[in-house]
């Protein structure tokens, strides 16, 4: 079917027009007992905590054992088809968008760790898991490994500041798996002698920051995002 955006462990999801004209995703999940488990846990979690950096949780709907999620609309597709194209669709990301995107995605994951009423661990963090609105500010999606954090569990967070700095080497370098260091060698070559080898520079030692082996060395995601807040100054921002 042309409208099929997606199909996942979970479900398919189809791309539908409203009787007004805008655009949404929908995802119809699989008929299981597992997948109605996730089914409940997303909900929970979008129809609670709204914020800019969530995929938008519009509507669902249970009927017998139908079960429907209905999101907002994100014409630029996932992160990952952007940093890992085929071949003939190449259109390589300029560095501003890509501090852009890791300035959102530290945002939402800040928010959730720290922010919101219910600190919440996302546990599924990857390019795949990230998708870009028409501004290419990106969205976390996909809550199904999700846990809400008790206070005695701050550690556990650090799994989500080691996934996120993974992220950040994809956007670096548009590798999926590179060996972790402040070596130039391994940055995406369109993105260096253009005035921004500094703040890139600065952005990996972010990377190996979050990425390091034991979670006590890691950075909380509240100072990640304040740094890359301060990167990303002097850059305008979209209405």
């Amino acid at each position: 079917m042309t409208n099929v955006i997606g199909t996942g462990k979970t479900g398919t999801v189809y791309k539908a027009k409203l009787s007004n004209g805008s655009k949404v995703a929908v995802k119809r999940l699989y008929d299981s007992k597992l997948f109605e488990t996730k089914f409940a846990l997303e909900i929970g979690i979008l129809h609670r905590f709204k914020h800019g950096n969530l995929v938008g949780l519009l509507g669902f709907c249970t009927e017998r054992k139908q079960r429907i999620l209905v999101y907002e609309f994100m014409p630029n597709g996932k992160l990952s088809d952007w940093l890992h194209p085929l071949q003939n669709e190449a259109f390589p990301l300029d560095w501003p968008i890509r501090l852009k995107i890791a300035l959102g995605l530290a945002r939402g994951l800040s928010f959730l760790h720290d922010c919101c009423n219910w600190k919440i661990l996302h546990f599924g963090i990857n390019s795949e898991h990230v998708l870009l609105d028409k501004n290419f500010e990106p969205k976390l999606r996909n809550f199904r490994s999700a846990e809400l954090m008790k206070e005695s569990q701050k550690k556990l967070g650090k799994k989500d500041v080691y996934d996120f700095g993974v992220v950040l080497m994809e956007l670096i370098t548009g590798k999926k798996h590179v060996e972790m260091s402040i070596d130039f060698k391994v940055i995406d070559s369109s993105l260096l002698g253009k005035g921004f080898d500094e703040q890139i520079s600065c952005l990996v030692k972010v990377a190996v920051d979050c990425i390091q082996l034991s979670p006590h060395q890691r950075p909380s995601m509240l100072d990640v995002y304040k740094y890359i807040e301060r990167l990303w100054e002097g850059y305008e921002t979209d209405d």
